[in-house]
């Protein structure tokens, strides 16, 4: 019996390599098709490349372009040689809507939101690149979800990892349960209420539900965060996703952690500062997320007396957070209250308004704040 398991793992592991390879292949191929500046979209630093730099000065010179627009008319050559034509969907879909998640990616973002779609340029390019990544596979999202693939496909996606590799990305998963697409919906269901289901939970996923615009699996994915129990992975990947999806569905995860005391856990916490922006890499510093400070969180966030109340006391955790909550919605309100205790605010004040300032991960904002 072993030897013949033995055989069966060296079956399954030659038909992941050549699958890998047809990907690679196909990757190569792609690319050699491209000239130097549409190749420098799958290259690491892509935002230094020409296509990023003429997207983004077009977003800023004007404030009305939407930026389908853009895509349409200056990169249609991603369609469909790049980005088939089920993928170009899915981006239009969301890359007008892109106002409605925080601008900053990445693991020292903040969880700011800006009107203006050239603050959100970043994302915007990172939603294209999205689609571009060699690790996308050509199936219908509740296959993949569901593990009904190919034979060969299958032993891929479980060679390389579904956490790191799972073959689709958060935006297709936002789009099936906007749509409705029944049979997603039901892959997506099952993943979140079935036990012993973490070799189909990734990030991916959670991050699409929260981009999604479905309270339905807000609620489910909170249920989720509940069982976690000694899931401290799972319980991290949710928290710390939570600030990038919509503003309903960050609230939904704040409700359930507010309610069921979940800040005591270390992941918690860390996912509260990662959102604040009051962590260093010193994990000491998790001392200083609290209970209260989840309190000041959903307060600024939810009454508007609690944060006007903060906007103009000396207590500089209230204060903060209190810039965060607005910036949080819309970071032109945050800038404004920037503006008056520039004007009229203590020294204490100023001190805390500019470290608010630093975390604003956009340098035009930042840059006109000090022109003020």
């Amino acid at each position: 019996m072993a030897q013949i398991n033995q055989q069966e793992a060296e079956r399954r592991n030659q038909l992941a390599q050549e699958y890998q390879r047809m990907l690679l292949d196909r990757q190569k191929k792609l690319q050699a098709s491209l000239i130097e500046e549409q190749r420098m979209l799958f290259d690491r630093n892509w935002q230094s490349g020409k296509i990023y730099r003429s997207m983004e000065t077009a977003l800023r010179n004007d404030p009305d372009l939407l930026p389908s627009e853009y895509v349409k008319k200056e990169m249609g050559w991603l369609f469909p040689k790049v980005i088939n034509e089920q993928n170009r969907d899915v981006l239009l879909a969301y890359i007008d809507r892109v106002t409605e998640y925080p601008y900053a990616t990445g693991y020292s973002r903040r969880s700011f939101r800006s009107r203006s779609y050239s603050s959100h340029a970043e994302q915007i390019g990172e939603l294209i690149r999205s689609f571009l990544v060699g690790n996308l596979i050509h199936f219908p999202l509740h296959q993949i979800l569901g593990r009904e693939l190919p034979e060969d496909a299958q032993a891929y996606m479980d060679r390389s990892g579904v956490w790191s590799n799972c073959g689709y990305n958060a935006w297709q998963v936002a789009y099936a349960l906007d749509t409705h697409d029944a049979k997603a919906e039901e892959a997506v269901r099952r993943i979140l209420t079935e036990e012993n289901n973490g070799g189909t939970m990734t990030r991916e996923l959670i991050r699409g539900i929260l981009f999604s615009h479905r309270t339905d699996f807000y609620d489910l994915l909170g249920q989720l965060l509940l069982a976690a129990r000694l899931q401290e992975g799972l319980r991290q990947a949710i928290c710390e996703s939570a600030d990038g999806g919509t503003v309903e569905g960050f609230l939904t995860i704040l409700r359930v952690i507010a309610d069921h005391n979940l800040i005591r856990f270390s992941s918690v916490k860390r996912a509260v500062g990662v959102w604040l922006g009051l962590l260093s890499e010193e994990t000491r510093d998790l001392e200083r997320i609290s209970a209260k400070s989840l309190e000041l969180v959903m307060g600024c966030l939810t009454d508007s007396a609690i944060r006007e109340e903060c906007l103009t006391c000396e207590d500089s955790m209230k204060l903060y957070i209190a810039l965060w909550s607005l910036g949080f919605t819309d970071v032109e309100n945050a800038v404004e209250q920037v503006q008056r205790i520039s004007e009229q605010g203590s020294h204490h004040q100023l001190l805390t308004a500019g470290y608010f300032v630093s975390n604003l991960h956009e340098n035009y904002i930042g840059h006109r704040i000090a022109k003020r």
